[in-house]
């Protein structure tokens, strides 16, 4: 190969722009010397530009350019200070010179202060022997070396307003890192410009690398982006729980680039594995389905999410005892798991109502889990950001499906959703409307069904009689109590009247006096002296002594009764049967009563059982219309109050022709009310009375009265309302 001339070959290298007016740094002298001096230096420029396309990683780039750096120039040493936050990692370290001693805290700090005032310089700065700079005082060189320190920066986000300017004069973006050159002192002017253009060069492929590998990670995330975009769309595509499992497990482990990702739902009280990638169908049976419901149920218990990595696990004792025992089968070195919690709408116009629903997501208890695995780490560990972020893609989806599966009737309305779909597809919106109004109104009209009226009633016997007081007095003594069997006279209560006692008294001294004086009158006529006496006398003694037998007999006979009357005072059971009174004796011990009142209510409960219906004036007309229509009586189909699930039927016998308006003092308007009564079907209804009934139940009662059609049976009481505002119009 034929030498060219110096100037020849910088003339050849002028439209590069790294070595564009750049002064040879190792020239010594020489036309040979120095176009091998420019051949290295393009080598090296060619090198270090390829390395700065490359994918590798910094600490690669930078011991590569460090160790081009010390060959050229042949410095001392050499270090690339890497910008971490507020401090600097060295990411490439060579030669002599190139660890400093930062062991102590104002060593470090004056280091990280000649790093910033490098970063802020905005080109390279010199800094001779056991000098400092004069610009930056914090830059200080201990050494015997010359210290070169080139910043390097990104290149800017805006393009600079003035084209004309070369790239050096441009505006930069934030720094990134320092490369630091220790050289030998003692250089020629020329050769210490054409050190600095070097490094300043250096400087620009550093920033073209930083920009390569901001690009490559931007373009990176893009990809990911679109991968999760494409895995939301996927997951989202149908409602059905499995599938909706299956495709998170498949299309999820696709994005994360793990061996295996399984999906658990919560069933009650255990989690059920739903879904794992690679296989269209899991045996819930096996011991490894059986291993990973243990682990999430744990994990949805804790509702914190768990990793294990080679023997190591960050969760609580209970979650890593279960991690490990699936580990000990599964024999995955990677194992991740975390709980999809509830989505949070962010849609709320009021942010007090996203808080109470974020509140609501905190407490409620997670009802899915992922857990990703990974069989070799030869590819690295699991990616747990990525795991969080396929995690909130698919908790919406998983929750979206499992609140459709949990929809009612859902195998109805299902296939009529896509029903309605298809007759959407072929009318317009007017006729389906116009067919599913013709269509409810032949149902309310064409379809019959029972018409039915309801009443409130109670269960009473046929046979019931009532103690009544015979006349104004006080209860003196209560003889019997609720429930006890009595027979037809026996005593029920014992009443006392001071009047009647005083006549009783009254007439018997009356009673002896009169049979004084007629014994008198009889010993007077008696006697032989009166008896031969005067006519008169014996006359006058003969009238007395008949007027005092009258009245003797009149006061016997007005005895008998008030004895009689006195007798009554016990007041007997009309009938044989039980006292129905509740609580007798506390509601009539010592209470006066007047003639007439109620005292005991004594029924025979083995008599045949009716029930008293008090069916509402407004409801009365259904019935009596039905009666005349059907001319039979009409059935009746009863719910008793003590009972929930068995139900009697019995007939109407009798509806009452009065009204009955009850005294209800807590109503302005009372609801009159027509009596009725029911005879029950049932012959051994008796028997279960006393145990499994009682007299006085509440009963609810539905009368059947004929059938009508589904429209009359649900709006009858709106077309009444109807009728009768048209009529009062």
């Amino acid at each position: 190969m034929n030498a060219l001339p110096a100037s020849q070959m910088q003339a050849a290298f002028a439209g590069v722009d790294i070595l564009k007016n750049m002064a040879v740094p190792t020239s010594t002298g020489g036309a040979s010397r120095e176009l091998a001096a420019w051949q290295e230096l393009e080598e090296v420029f060619s090198e270090l530009g390829q390395l700065a396309r490359s994918p590798i990683a910094p600490h690669e780039f930078y011991r590569s350019l460090i160790e081009d750096c010390l060959r050229v120039l042949s410095a001392a040493g050499g270090v690339a200070w890497l910008r971490a936050g507020h401090s600097f990692d060295p990411v490439a370290m060579r030669g002599e010179m190139g660890a400093d001693d930062l062991r102590t805290e104002s060593a470090r700090r004056a280091h990280e202060s000649m790093l910033r005032e490098a970063m802020a310089a905005g080109g390279v700065l010199n800094i001779g022997p056991h000098t400092r700079n004069d610009e930056h005082s914090a830059a200080a060189n201990p050494t015997d070396h010359v210290l070169l320190l080139g910043p390097v920066h990104l290149p800017a986000l805006e393009e600079s307003a003035d084209a004309a300017l070369s790239p050096r004069e441009t505006n930069h973006g934030p720094a990134v890192a320092v490369i630091a050159l220790w050289l030998p002192a003692g250089a020629s002017p020329a050769t210490v410009r054409g050190r600095e253009d070097f490094l300043a060069a250096v400087c620009e492929l550093a920033s073209d690398f930083h920009a390569f590998h901001e690009l490559r990670r931007l373009r990176h995330i893009e990809q990911d982006r679109g991968a999760l975009v494409e895995f939301s769309r996927q997951s989202h595509a149908r409602l059905d729980l499995p599938s909706t499992g299956y495709t998170v497990a498949n299309e999820g482990r696709r994005v994360m680039t793990c061996d295996r990702l399984s999906v658990l739902v919560m069933r009650g009280k255990r989690c059920e594995l739903l879904a794992a990638s690679g296989v269209s169908q899991v045996e819930r049976r096996s011991s490894a389905a059986r291993r990973l419901s243990e682990v999430g149920t744990l994990i949805c218990r804790t509702d914190e999410p768990a990793t294990y990595v080679d023997g190591e696990c960050d969760a609580l004792p209970p979650v890593a005892e279960a991690i490990a025992r699936h580990v000990e089968e599964s024999h995955a070195r990677c194992v991740a798991a975390i709980p999809l919690r509830v989505p949070v709408a962010t849609t709320h116009a009021d942010d007090s109502a996203l808080q109470r629903q974020r509140t609501r997501s905190d407490h409620s208890r997670p009802r899915f889990v992922l857990i990703a695995e990974q069989f070799n780490l030869s590819s690295g560990e699991l990616d747990r950001e990525r795991l969080v972020e396929v995690a909130q893609v698919s908790a919406s989806a998983l929750y979206h499906a499992l609140e459709y599966d949990r929809l009612p009737f859902g195998w109805m309305l299902r296939p009529l959703g896509r029903l309605k779909d298809r007759i959407a597809a072929h009318t317009t919106r007017a006729a389906v409307i116009a067919i599913a109004l013709a269509a409810l109104v032949a149902l309310l009209v064409l379809v019959p069904a029972e018409f039915t009226v309801e009443a409130p009633g109670t269960l009473q016997p046929t046979v019931e009689r009532h103690a009544f007081a015979p006349r104004s007095a006080i209860v003196e003594e209560v003889l019997v109590a609720h429930g006890t069997e009595v027979k037809a006279g026996q005593p029920l209560l014992r009443l006392r009247d001071s009047t009647l006692e005083l006549e009783l008294k009254r007439v018997d001294g009356e009673l002896e006096t009169a049979q004084r004086q007629l014994d008198a009158v009889r010993a007077t006529r008696t006697n032989r002296g009166v008896r031969d006496a005067d006519p008169v006398d014996s006359y006058r003694l003969s009238a007395e002594e008949r007027e005092l037998e009258q009245r003797a007999t009149n006061l016997r006979r007005e005895h008998d009764l008030l004895e009689r009357e006195r007798n009554q005072l016990t007041v007997v059971s009309p009938i044989a049967g039980r006292v129905m009174t509740w609580d007798i004796g506390r509601e009539m011990q010592a209470r006066p009563v007047e003639r007439g009142d109620v005292l005991a209510t004594v029924a025979d409960l083995s008599s045949p059982w009716q029930v008293e219906l008090a069916v509402p004036g407004d409801r009365i007309g259904y019935v009596l219309a039905a009666q005349h229509a059907l001319h039979t009586d009409l059935s009746v189909t009863l719910q008793l109050s003590s009972e929930e699930r068995t139900q009697h039927t019995g007939r109407i016998v009798e509806v009452s022709r009065m009204t009955d308006v009850p005294r209800d003092r807590s109503s302005a308007h009372p609801r009159p009310t027509i009596p009725a009564t029911v005879a029950l079907d049932s012959p051994d209804f008796a028997t279960h009375v006393g145990h499994d009934f009682r007299p006085g139940t509440s009963v609810r009662a539905q009368i059947a009265c004929g059938r009508r059609s589904l429209g009359y049976v649900w709006l009858h009481d709106v077309c009444n309302a109807v009728v009768e505002w048209w009529r009062f119009l």
